[in-house]
């Protein structure tokens, strides 16, 4: 029995754009979502289980794929792998790739979609050390203090978690300071380790460049943002030669 969907993915993955435009023209859902991951022929890659045509072009395809999926209606913002609020936050948190990056956001990508652990296409760029899509998603109006509210630990009025926390987790100080310029609050968070400030967690990493470049910005040394004990192993890291 014919399955237009199985077709337009198999065109996809082999980069057959006839062959895609068949399967609309029989049928094929361009939002549709694949089912059980596996192989739908010998010259194909595995389908991973709740994948969309765009988020497969995004995989295997340069930019011409991505944009021919896209033209032809793809929802940028549908989830992808169950998980994923939408393709740019799978996109950042595979890979970070700026090419794909910077099309899936001139294409009207929400550069603000936020994950169930509260973590958006941002965070997971600064993670990875990807410049260039950092500078992509804040050109094109990505938030710099999303992350982690929880009124239960106290916290409801600033996030923690933030994109430059990840920075601080990841020691790439080139991604902090494009964040800090672009405005990031470096006082977030709180001194314990749970939600330890992007301060705290430099000090913790004992990454001198990430420490001094917070305190440039304004990072403050307050008992509720920074314990006693991280502000004595700052002041021993920041007096070394």
């Amino acid at each position: 029995m014919a399955d237009p969907f199985s077709d337009l993915m198999i065109a996809i993955d082999l980069k057959d754009l006839a062959a895609a435009q068949a399967a609309l023209d029989a049928g094929a859902d361009i939002d549709g979502v694949f089912g059980k991951t596996r192989r739908l022929s010998p010259d194909t890659r595995y389908f991973y289980s709740g994948t969309t045509p765009l988020a497969h072009a995004v995989r295997v395809g340069g930019l011409e794929l991505i944009d021919w999926v896209a033209s032809k209606g793809a929802d940028l913002e549908a989830p992808v792998h169950g998980s994923d609020p939408s393709i740019l936050v799978a996109v950042a948190r595979q890979s970070a790739a700026p090419r794909k990056i910077t099309r899936l956001l001139e294409l009207g990508a929400d550069p603000n979609a936020i994950s169930s652990d509260h973590k958006t296409a941002l965070h997971y760029a600064c993670s990875a050390g990807k410049l260039a899509s950092v500078r992509a998603l804040l050109g094109a109006g990505a938030r710099v203090d999303v992350g982690l509210c929880d009124p239960n630990y106290g916290v409801d009025e600033l996030p923690t978690y933030t994109p430059l926390y990840e920075c601080c987790v990841s020691r790439q100080l080139e991604c902090a300071l494009a964040l800090l310029d672009a405005g990031a609050n470096p006082n977030t968070g709180r001194s314990d380790s749970w939600l330890m400030s992007p301060l705290g967690m430099a000090i913790k990493q004992e990454d001198r460049r990430l420490i001094e470049a917070l305190l440039e910005h304004g990072a403050r040394t307050d008992p509720n943002l920074l314990a006693p004990r991280l502000e004595a192993e700052m002041r021993t890291i920041l007096a070394l030669p």
